[in-house]
């Protein structure tokens, strides 16, 4: 490691050192030498951070943390009830046994935690007692009393770290008001926590970013955060550095997967800003740059032409999509054959036979599958219907197509699949159930017809009349046509038909246990022990699956009766999943875990006998180039999706997800057998996740604590592969009409 700067003589040192506070004090490299090749002439790469990849974390010191303000939803990581703001006296309940408040840190040092809270008043129950934990250590406990008062603990250097820290409150117990006889409030509550001070700690303020004027203002007490892959021999370079005011100093660190966060250098204005990596750094890894203070305080750095030089590796001609590709033989003599999507709503693919589910729930999909390509890792693009299908029906991500939110409308611009069918002689026709791909928010372009149920909550047994019906009657003969059918027995509300609650949910005794009610009572989290519910519900959704199941059959027999499977494409899918407390939550739309996107993916081809499996990743978006490919016609250039039964290769290409709902915002990779996922709240940015897919399906557990850098680099790469297209198609707003507002309604929308 080798930090190098400009020689300055005594006296040249001692006026630098008097001009510490002024400022504009501005020190430059030289750029050009920078950026030139490596002596030994190998190939380098040169990444401007701050205009070229967006920081994976943003820290600063907080002193007082107000429970009232949404500015402490940041700090709130789990155990929290929603802030209760515009009372007289603003607080926040906290959740369950415990509750984990974060907060950063520049340095580690001797610290006071004051907790201004309260407990339930008035109750028979032992005094409560707060045990404060930083890791698996106690540091201290308070017992909090009926009214609010300030209570402190000591939080000693030794167990704390620069970066992201983490204390735990447990209580000595949690109740609901409602078991107390205090009203109807069914949460688990244990303490009201009004204020929190971490005295000892900056009133800093948050790192800014201008990416276009390519700077970033770093206050004293804050730290901003890269993640991405380097090699050996990778340099660091900041051109240009402003320092305003205080005497503090920035210290620049590495921490790879696996391994101890290390310095590398501190600068302190004066040289110039080159450094040399360790020479076997090798990988992901995370750069941070934090201002320490120093004795003047409230100083300002501004950086410039911050730029890493990476050796560029030797392409190996293998790239990032795991799996080897598939192919169809050529259709031979049918020409045009029709084509048929049949997507059932929330539909998990864990809780279907062919996916190894134990229940019998699908026994006419898992015949259907014996005759067809089973795609065991099919992964849904949203957590939401219209995200979702926008993509299936696109080709794009949905961080291109836009079409994210309640209101949004898919984009006019944008060429759906059926547009391009419909121009090549298909009769296009849609019959749907779900009012969230109505006609209203876009999804009828390039249908001939498209036939929204009127029902707030339609079965598929309507969609497969409907559907007979136009098979056997409206379609014209003589034209190939393209049917795409959706149907929700799965989604929310989970009522299944008295056969299917016989076999599947006969010990369930609550008649309403899977309503929008019940169940949004739920997600709420205003009932206790939510995980006793996990097992009804269940079986009711399982139940739903069956019946879905059943009127599936029923189609393919009338597919089959009417002559048509011989010269028909038939893929089933799901737009989702759905939850049942597997992280903690309920339905689907809060977060991006396995349980909510990996969705069945069976495609039959006419003529094709059993096709078997293949365990090559694929995603929603690839289904628009995968139709066209079959159907022997070229795919739009600009599309996210790939043909997936090319017979080529599909590495190369992530595998994305994004969420953007009511506050809830995610963005997902998956790659080489990695899922990494970031979630956040009402703007404020979760940690990432990075889950083995191979070894651990369920996502329970997190291995970012030891692959801190990996997922960051995964979703920054997958960042980088889209970022030049995110901006081609501005959507608009609908307008609902009350109608389609009741339908969703009664499917838990609105």
């Amino acid at each position: 490691m080798l930090v190098r700067g400009k020689q300055i003589d005594s006296r040249q040192n001692s006026a630098v050192g008097s001009r510490l506070g002024t400022r504009g004090l501005i020190f430059a490299v030289s750029v050009a030498a920078f950026i030139a090749c490596s002596p030994n002439g190998e190939d380098m790469e040169v990444v401007d951070l701050i205009a070229d990849r967006q920081p994976i974390e943003l820290q600063w010191e907080e002193e007082s943390i107000d429970l009232g303000s949404p500015n402490a939803r940041r700090h709130l990581a789990a155990g929290w009830n929603p802030i209760l703001a515009g009372l007289q006296e603003s607080f926040v309940w906290t959740r369950g046994d415990e509750s984990r408040l974060d907060f950063d840190l520049v340095s580690s040092r001797d610290l006071e935690l004051v907790l201004r809270c309260r407990c339930l008043p008035d109750t028979d129950l032992p005094p409560q007692e707060v045990s404060i934990l930083i890791g698996n250590e106690e540091v201290g406990r308070v017992k909090p009393g009926s009214s609010f008062a300030d209570h402190s603990v000591r939080l000693p250097a030794e167990r704390l770290r620069a970066g992201r820290n983490t204390v735990v409150f447990r209580y000595s117990w949690a109740r609901s008001p409602k078991s107390l006889g205090h009203g109807s409030d069914w949460r688990r509550l244990a303490i009201a926590v009004q204020n929190i001070e971490i005295l000892g700690s900056l009133s800093a303020s948050s790192p800014r970013f201008d990416p276009s004027a390519g700077c970033l203002t770093l206050p004293e007490g804050s730290a901003v955060q890269w993640a991405l892959s380097i090699s050996p021999g990778t340099k660091l370079a900041v051109e240009q550095i402003d320092a305003e005011f205080g005497h503090g100093s920035i210290v620049v660190s590495i921490a790879n997967d696996g391994g101890q966060e290390r310095e590398l250098a501190r600068w302190i204005p004066g040289t110039d800003f080159v450094v040399d990596f360790p020479r076997h750094t090798d990988g992901p890894v995370r750069v941070i740059f934090r201002h320490l203070p120093g004795k003047g305080g409230d100083g300002t750095v501004v950086l410039r032409g911050v730029r890493l030089k990476i050796p560029t590796k030797t392409a190996t001609g293998e790239s990032n999509r795991p799996g080897a590709s598939v192919s169809f033989p050529e259709l031979g003599k049918i020409d045009k054959p029709n084509v048929v999507i049949y997507l059932v709503d929330a539909l998990r693919a864990d809780h279907l036979g062919v996916y190894g589910y134990a229940r019998a729930t699908s026994p006419r999909i898992d015949a259907f599958a014996e005759q067809a390509l089973v795609f065991d890792q099919a992964w849904a693009n949203s957590s939401w219907t219209r995200p979702a299908v926008a993509s299936i029906l696109t080709g794009l991500r949905p961080e291109v197509h836009r079409t994210n939110r309640r209101d949004d409308v898919l984009p006019n611009e944008i060429t759906t699949l059926p547009e391009l069918l419909r121009a090549e002689g298909y009769q296009t026709a849609a019959i749907v159930a779900n009012p969230n791909i109505s006609a209203i928010f876009g999804f009828d372009r390039g249908f001939d017809e498209f036939s929204l149920l009127e029902d707030q909550k339609s079965r598929s047994v309507d969609i497969h009349e409907a559907a007979s019906l136009w098979l056997s009657r409206e379609r014209e003969e003589l034209k190939p046509f393209f049917l795409y059918l959706h149907t929700v027995d799965p989604h929310l509300p989970y009522d299944p038909p008295e056969e299917e609650r016989r076999i599947f949910a006969a010990g369930v005794e609550r008649r309403d246990l899977g309503s929008t009610s019940v169940v949004g009572t739920l997600q709420a989290r205003h009932l206790i022990d939510e995980a006793d519910y996990v097992d009804d519900l269940i079986d009711l959704y399982d139940g739903e699956i069956a019946a879905n199941d059943r009127q599936f059959g029923r189609l393919l027999d009338v597919i089959d009766d009417l002559g048509l499977s011989d010269r028909t494409i038939i893929i089933f899918l799901a737009d989702h999943g759905e939850e049942f407390f597997d992280h903690g939550g309920w339905i689907h739309g809060t977060s991006l875990y396995s349980e909510v996107l990996r969705i069945p993916l069976i495609i039959k081809v006419p003529g094709r006998q059993a096709d078997g499996r293949t365990a090559m990743p694929v995603q929603q978006a690839d289904l628009m180039p995968t139709i066209l490919g079959l159907l022997g016609m070229p795919a739009p250039s600009n599309l996210q999706g790939r043909n997936i039964v090319a017979g080529t290769s599909t590495r190369g290409n992530l595998l994305g997800a994004f969420l953007d709902l009511d506050g809830a915002w995610g963005r997902s990779v998956i790659d080489d057998g990695w899922h990494a996922i970031q979630h956040g709240r009402h703007g404020h940015m979760g940690l990432p996740e990075i889950y083995r897919l191979e070894s651990d399906p369920a996502e329970k557990e997190n291995l970012a604590r030891t692959l801190s850098a990996r997922p960051a680099v995964m979703l920054g790469n997958d960042r980088d592969q889209i970022r030049d297209e995110e901006d081609q198609y501005q959507t608009s707003d609908a307008e609902v009409d009350a109608e389609t507002r009741k339908q969703l309604q009664a499917l838990g929308y609105l």
